[in-house]
């Protein structure tokens, strides 16, 4: 059995994925960035993330090209943003940017994590790009959950209080997520 495009789409619109913004600076000097929707943390030692990028998408070439990008990790009330990085790519770049290690980034984001490129894996007609974090910097507190997008449709996690997370978590006040196969 051969599984179609639009049916393996709407089987992925089932999952809720994070949505964060890559940004990186081209040997000229350009900005590039795009709104992501698979980055995963892959490494604690040493720290690192991945994500996958389309071969035919305009920041193909230059984020595979460039040596340190950006994630924005954007918060629950930032779906503007991750609509404009989305958009037009004349307009990316228009309005509340920020600069994090040198690099443009979206202001306001929940964090921001500067990397340098690991590694690229050519898979399918994606790219995973996969970086090492070599510096965390957190965004202002107060500005809610993450911004997540499931079934086609932006949504905002709610963040819970202490006594909610306990309640959630256990006695223990602590969840351990395990990745990999069960």
């Amino acid at each position: 059995m051969t599984v179609g495009a639009r049916e393996f789409r709407d089987a992925m619109a089932c999952l809720a994925m994070p949505v964060a913004v890559v940004s990186m600076v081209d040997a000229d000097g350009g900005w590039h960035g795009a709104t992501l929707g698979s980055v995963v943390s892959l490494s604690l030692d040493p720290p690192l993330v991945m994500f996958a990028v389309g071969r035919g998408t305009r920041v193909h070439r230059p984020l595979c090209g460039s040596e340190r990008f950006c994630i924005s990790i954007l918060g629950a009330g930032q779906r503007a943003a991750a609509e404009q990085f989305a958009g037009a790519a004349t307009g990316r770049f228009a309005t509340g940017i920020v600069p994090i290690g040198g690099i443009p980034a979206v202001s306001g984001a929940a964090c921001w994590l500067l990397c340098g490129r690991s590694r690229l894996v050519e898979a399918g007609d994606h790219t995973i790009v996969i970086g090492q974090v070599d510096d965390v910097r957190q965004g202002p507190r107060g500005i809610g959950g993450p911004l997540v997008y499931h079934g086609r449709r932006y949504h905002q996690l709610g963040t819970l209080s202490g006594a909610e997370q306990d309640a959630e978590l256990g006695s223990s006040g602590q969840a351990e997520l395990v990745v990999g196969v069960l």
